[in-house]
């Protein structure tokens, strides 16, 4: 489920009027959650904090205009209800939100789980962080990363500091000068920064007023005057306008190449990349009558032994962070990886022997159309 829900956090050492972008980059992850939003800012001059939430939509949120630390989250409700209540960031003593699951929250608190609602499992570790919080932010952050288990990603403040973890769900840091971001895709940010890096599993940040610690990598720089080649159409809805966009399956498939081992090829993916890899396998097998090609759902792959008898894994991911296809993709490295997305250094591409990139836009609208 690591394709759901969208994170923003933001840091600098000095106060910016940013609010207004805070929310513009959320607007832009409203494509991953429409359930409920909110945004919690931090200004270190006045010392005042503000914490904004809508179960509508971004365009009601009123954040902070000027601040130096930010946490947004925009919610697809997979657990728990679709109110202000379970809206996030959570903000007490530590401000916090989340992507993913925690499969074990409920061991995280039992206590307080006993007692106490708990929304969901996001909010169970929001719980976890503030009855744990001793005044070292980081300190308690490893402690939940070292108990916690499931797939997931999170940002916490608490109004000096800001910490963020990559457990298995998208992270991209921008830089733009001396302010740093943290977003869940770096299209919703990449009009705001100059450089980024995208953040590999297991990896975290720490930013504070004496230490800003990132990762030791390399840093892509954005070339903001190079010429938009985009496909961009111009009806009204997200949904008209990828229709538009949509290729032709032939121009995909004739991009594979199918190498001289390649006999027994297995097609995955989840949900309509699933279809999608049906309509591949019929696709191939007319192609190439010789070779074995069959297509299986990523979460039954999941749960079965490694598969030796295929020589081709070909894995279908319009985000190119499908949970199920990524640890499909992990568990079967002995295969020769093809991967099929449409979204540059994602997870997968990073993790594949090679890939197919569709060049489309960053898919808005909720019905897959970038899949096929």
């Amino acid at each position: 489920m690591c394709n759901i829900c969208g994170l923003i956090g933001f840091y600098s050492k000095n106060v910016r009027p940013v609010g207004k972008v805070i929310k513009d980059i959320l607007h832009n992850l409203e494509y991953r959650g429409y359930d409920s939003c909110g945004i919690w800012g931090y200004n270190n001059k006045n010392v005042t904090d503000k914490l904004c939430i809508s179960v509508n939509n971004v365009e009601e949120l009123d954040p902070n205009p000027e601040g130096n630390i930010y946490i947004g989250h925009t919610r697809w409700a997979t657990h728990g209800e679709t109110t202000a209540l379970a809206a996030q960031p959570f903000v007490h003593n530590i401000s916090f939100a989340m992507n993913g699951t925690i499969d074990n929250y409920k061991e995280l608190v039992p206590n307080f789980y006993k007692n106490s609602d708990i929304y969901s499992d996001a909010h169970a570790t929001h719980m976890f962080l503030k009855h744990n919080f001793v005044g070292e932010l980081q300190k308690t952050c490893k402690k939940l990363i070292k108990q916690a288990e499931g797939r997931f990603s999170f940002i916490a403040s608490d109004g000096a500091n800001l910490f963020a973890y990559h457990g298995g769900c998208p992270l991209v840091l921008g830089l733009d000068g001396a302010s740093h971001y943290i977003c869940s895709d770096l299209d919703s940010m990449k009009k705001y920064i100059y450089r980024y890096t995208h953040m590999n599993k297991g990896q975290e940040v720490y930013f504070s007023p004496n230490n800003l610690d990132h990762p030791e990598t390399t840093y892509i720089t954005i070339n903001h005057t190079k010429e938009d080649k985009s496909t961009s159409t111009n009806f009204k809805h997200d949904m008209r306008n990828e229709i538009q966009q949509q290729l032709r399956l032939d121009s995909v498939v004739d991009s594979y190449k199918i190498g001289d081992k390649a006999t027994n090829i297995l097609l995955t993916g989840c949900g309509s990349s699933f279809y999608a890899a049906l309509l591949g396998q019929y696709y191939l097998q007319r192609s190439y009558p010789n070779i074995s090609v069959r297509a299986e759902y990523a979460s039954q792959l999941m749960n079965m032994p490694r598969q030796p008898q295929y020589t081709d894994l070909v894995a279908l991911s319009q985000s190119g962070e499908k949970a199920d296809v990524l640890q499909v993709l992990e568990k079967n490295s002995h295969l020769f990886r093809m991967g099929i997305t449409n979204t540059d250094q994602s997870s997968m591409t990073r993790l594949v022997d090679d890939y197919i990139l569709l060049n489309q836009e960053t898919e808005r609208g909720v019905d897959e159309k970038k899949t096929f």
